[in-house]
């Protein structure tokens, strides 16, 4: 800390609305960040008196909203911590803290955790659900979560779940992207222009990308261990694919891809519904069931396409490839 303010002085923290202050002293803040009091002082918005030793305050006027200087005090008191089920919103209002006020080993704590709702593999990606459930993400929280990671640029590895964020926008309906969301319930949080041209041409392209796997799903081929004539698997396969309303899961899961939902994991659970190990189907030769053998097979090809679209994300999201040399990419065709 700068020696003109005493780490024992008593310093009140004012909200932007000047409604809400916090008194805390200043051997509390340096002992969660040794130039945390000086950054604060320094981004006032006010003129500020530091009373030495046993003075009882010194206002800190400051920008923050009220909810994200609330969290952040009881985050440096210790009354709440960085947990599994810590809410969105509070992440996101310790990562604005963070990097307004540069405290990265806070910013990497945060990071780390987003990386499990907005994650670089598809394998995270399908395990996400259960992070958005214990972080009580919200379908449009995604707004603040991009408009948060932009400010961040390539700092704290943020620009890394920039592609999985974009790619959860553009899951959003037209309206809710043109109506955006709220944060707290107070703030307004709509998409910058440029994110929102983005996300309309992103969407269009992941329609055609939905369309390219169901029709490669057609192409699939049968399984070399395969214990049926071909032509019954073959025929079977390529029906539940492109007459896939003889079962709700099944027309679900191609509207979605069709929709552009194409890391929707619901085709591949349709595909291991119709997984019957040892079932013996007596009108197999008329196509009306598939072998556990080729099915197996369509779920890895179909999986494959998946991960192959996967490496392709990161350029429609407008994130240089070689910002993510852990990514990888592949194009698909337009």
């Amino acid at each position: 800390m700068n020696n003109d303010y005493p780490s024992n002085a008593a310093v009140v923290l004012v909200a932007a609305n000047k409604w809400l202050s916090f008194t805390v002293h200043g051997k509390i803040l340096e002992r969660f960040d040794p130039h945390l009091l000086d950054r604060m002082i320094a981004g006032s918005t006010s003129q500020t008196v530091i009373i030495g030793p046993g003075a009882k305050s010194c206002p800190v006027q400051l920008s923050d909203t009220e909810f994200d200087l609330t969290h952040f005090i009881h985050l440096v008191y210790g009354k709440q911590s960085i947990d599994d089920d810590t809410p969105f919103e509070v992440l996101a209002a310790w990562l604005r803290m963070a990097s307004k006020y540069s405290i990265d080993h806070l910013a990497l704590d945060v990071i780390a955790r987003l990386k499990h709702i907005f994650p670089t593999t598809l394998s995270a990606w399908d395990a996400r659900d259960k992070y958005r459930r214990s972080h009580s993400l919200e379908e449009t929280d995604v707004f603040q979560a991009i408009n948060l990671l932009r400010t961040l640029g390539d700092r704290y590895g943020a620009l890394e779940l920039v592609p999985a964020a974009l790619y959860s926008c553009c899951q959003i309906g037209t309206q809710a992207l043109n109506v955006g969301g709220m944060r707290n319930g107070l703030t307004p949080e709509t998409l910058s222009t440029s994110d929102y041209r983005l996300v309309l041409r992103a969407k269009a392209r992941l329609r055609v990308w939905g369309a390219t796997l169901v029709d490669r799903l057609a192409l699939f081929t049968t399984s070399p261990d395969c214990v049926r004539p071909s032509k019954s698997c073959k025929k079977f396969i390529s029906d539940f694919v492109h007459f896939p309303d003889v079962i709700q899961e099944g027309f679900e899961a191609v509207r979605d891809m069709l929709a552009g939902d194409i890391f929707n994991k619901a085709f591949l659970r349709y595909i291991r519904s119709w997984h019957l190990p040892g079932f013996v189907d007596p009108f197999a030769e008329e196509g009306l069931c598939s072998c556990s053998e080729c099915l197996s097979t369509t779920y890895d090809q179909y999986n494959a396409l998946r991960t192959e679209a996967w490496k392709a994300l990161p350029g429609l999201a407008g994130v240089p490839v070689e910002k993510l040399p852990n990514w990888g990419c592949s194009d698909l065709p337009a």
